[in-house]
């Protein structure tokens, strides 16, 4: 589901320059993910933040973990 709606607001915004793509920031070690996750916070944060530090011509309609793209 949040894959299609990520692909259909990007169709929908792309012409006035807004990029939309779902980050996933991975099971991470925290209070709901439990001190098994094999991602720490910091790895967590930085593929979200990747996907908020593009470029206007980055990538659009997508879904990503660690700025790779997830099929």
């Amino acid at each position: 589901m949040l894959n299609a709606v990520t692909r259909l607001l990007a169709e929908e915004l792309r012409p006035r320059g807004i990029l939309v793509n779902a980050t996933d920031p991975g099971w991470c070690r925290t209070d709901m993910g439990g001190s098994g996750a094999p991602r720490s916070v910091q790895q967590g944060a930085a593929s979200v933040l990747w996907g908020v530090r593009l470029e206007p011509v980055g990538p659009t309609g997508g879904v990503f973990e660690d700025g790779r793209r997830v099929e």
